[in-house]
């Protein structure tokens, strides 16, 4: 009984192994969704992050500037990085969501494993 029940739990492992969504995509496909997701997230904090310390860089030099004309490129200057961020940020937004919801709620509509879309 002992060797059915082994050869038995082969077959089963190796089924499970081999499950795949509705679509035929296996575990590879969605966590390669959620890796691509994820690294886009990353990019896009990293992004932010030196748009702002430029920024603030840019924002010292005003404060400490006399010129009028230098004060004014600078605020140009600081006006352009703001609007990247924001644009930025409303990526980032995107990423979180096909991350947190998306990819999820897809996966389960395709009948995917729900661990298949964890980080």
């Amino acid at each position: 009984k002992t060797e059915t029940k082994q050869e038995g739990e082969a077959p089963l492992k190796k089924q499970a192994d081999s499950y795949k969504d509705r679509a035929g995509r296996g575990e590879e496909y969605w966590k390669g969704r959620v890796e691509e997701w994820r690294k886009k997230l990353q990019s896009l904090q990293s992004k932010v992050e030196s748009l702002r310390l430029r920024y603030n860089e840019l924002t010292e030099k005003f404060n400490t500037s006399k010129s009028s004309v230098e004060r004014a490129t600078i605020r140009n200057d600081r006006e352009q990085i703001k609007n990247q961020m924001d644009e930025l940020r409303v990526q980032i937004e995107e990423a979180k969501q096909m991350l947190e919801k998306k990819i999820p709620e897809e996966a389960s509509l395709y009948g995917a494993k729900p661990e298949w879309t964890k980080p």
